[in-house]
């Protein structure tokens, strides 16, 4: 009878220990979660003989969960106790044991630290988990608390953690700014009110030289946005920042040229405001009698800038004796830079006219209006007068793509007019033309853009233009 009644409780053992696993696993497991398989749950057995063997096999054997996925028996972990153990070759160890090496075995030992036990966590490779030092089985409770321990012990949860505290040590709250803001009495101006302030204070002619070169300064920074330029010339401040270009010291001049090259640029009602206010007349006398090249420079942007777009000024330009002043460029020494900004202008002007020309609608009263006004603009003609046609090839010999790409775009544009002179240059063309044909083969070769390859268009038309017979010169204008 005995005998049954011991055969009866093991079987009840069996059962248990094999059926409890499996329903934990199912009932623990979130679906698609990284934390499921909970294999191990208590068991509420009362028999005795079934306790006494329980601990007798967790004595030997502890109780492992693996957090990645089901529970792995192929899996390498060491399951510490109070006493020394050895560590097998790729087992993985839980952190926070004691470890130590026995160099009569030359092996590995750990055991828990003094007065440890319950959970430990271990990690090998990509898989981790949770090891029951304490009894065999986990309760559910137990593999809650053991959860949320062990996300909050992650590694990205900790990264993430510590980021969090790093950026609000780095940066301010909202509160804190709008408190900081308060502290100081802080009041956001507009640009108008700047420009306003700036140009009282300008007013004031007792002011020193650096205090009115830097409002120049700051005028020129807020005035290439088109409305503050438009404010600022119904303000009046054209005519005050005109008359300093006659100041006596270089720096203000220089500083008013920039200022009125940055208020008139694409801006048509302040390009009016300026031609009113007499800009045009200074800064052609200003190119040609300074002698610093950086005024110089300055004063040339600004005449550029006021004649873009704009054939009243262009004409106004050209009556005013501003291409006599242009031509005196190419015969003066060290003044290459500005006699490429003067063949840019001429270029862009011309452009221009030709756009302008072939694309009118006559039945357009504005569009007619404008083809009139840039019809009265005689700029190849001056240019041809005054000698250009030998001018602008001398600049081929520059080093610079940028240089020779505008050489070379006026070049196309007034070839007709000056086919006689260019004739002269056509072994440079040539020349030329051989080393962009192959910086044009690496580009294409390298899936850059096409810059090279439209030098070589430009060079291929203008050498075939020089070499064609043509005995009419016509205006394409």
């Amino acid at each position: 009878m005995h005998n049954h009644v011991s055969t009866l409780l093991f079987l009840l053992f069996c059962y248990f220990a094999v059926s409890s696993p499996q329903e934990a696993a199912k009932e623990a497991k979130p679906s698609g979660g990284r934390y499921g398989a909970m294999v191990a749950v208590e068991t509420e057995d009362d028999d005795a003989s079934v306790e006494e063997e329980a601990a007798a096999e967790a004595s030997s054997k502890k109780v492992t969960v693996d957090i990645d996925g089901e529970q792995d028996p192929s899996m390498e972990v060491f399951y510490p106790t109070k006493d020394w153990q050895t560590v097998k070759p790729g087992q993985s160890i839980p952190k926070g044991l004691h470890v130590r090496m026995n160099f009569e075995t030359k092996m590995t030992e750990a055991k828990l630290m003094e007065g440890d036990d319950g959970m430990k966590y271990w990690k090998k490779g990509d898989r981790e988990g949770i090891v029951n030092t304490k009894q065999k089985s986990f309760t559910r409770d137990e593999l809650k608390e053991a959860l949320k321990e062990f996300k909050a012990k992650r590694d990205d949860v900790q990264d993430v953690k510590i980021k969090e505290e790093a950026l609000k040590k780095k940066f301010k709250s909202y509160e804190e700014l709008k408190q900081d803001l308060k502290t100081m009495n802080l009041n956001v101006e507009t640009d108008n009110e700047i420009i306003t302030k700036l140009l009282e204070l300008y007013k004031n002619d007792s002011i020193s030289v650096d205090l009115r070169k830097n409002i120049l300064s700051d005028l020129e920074y807020y005035l290439h946005q088109i409305d503050n330029a438009v404010d600022f010339s119904v303000m009046g401040g054209l005519d005050l920042v005109v008359k300093d270009l006659n100041h006596t010291d270089p720096q203000i001049r220089s500083e008013a040229a920039f200022v009125i090259g940055a208020a008139v640029q694409s801006n048509p009602r302040v390009q009016v405001k300026a031609i009113e206010a007499g800009a045009m007349q200074q800064l052609i006398r200003m190119l040609s009698i300074e002698k610093d090249l950086a005024l110089r420079s300055r004063v040339l942007y600004a005449l550029s800038c006021l004649q873009r777009h704009f054939p009243y000024a262009q004409t106004k330009f050209l009556k005013l004796g501003g291409m006599a002043v242009l031509t005196s460029l190419f015969t003066q020494p060290g003044t290459e830079k500005l006699q490429v900004k003067a063949i840019s202008l001429t270029h862009d002007v011309l452009l221009e006219q030709q756009d302008v020309m072939q694309k009118s609608d006559l039945k357009d009263p504005h569009e007619k209006e404008k083809l009139r006004q840039y019809k009265s603009v005689h700029l190849r003609e001056a240019m041809i007068e005054q000698g250009w046609c030998n001018y602008i090839p001398n600049l081929l010999v520059a080093q610079d793509h940028d240089t020779r790409e505008k050489v070379l775009n006026a070049m196309e544009l007034v070839l007709h007019n000056c086919k006689p002179n260019f004739a002269k240059s056509v072994g440079t063309l040539q020349q030329l033309k051989v080393e962009y044909e192959q910086l044009s083969y690496d580009e294409r070769k390298e899936g850059d853009d096409d810059y090279f390859q439209k030098l070589v268009a430009n060079l291929t038309n203008i050498i075939s233009g020089l070499q064609s017979v043509n005995g009419a010169h016509r205006d394409e204008l």
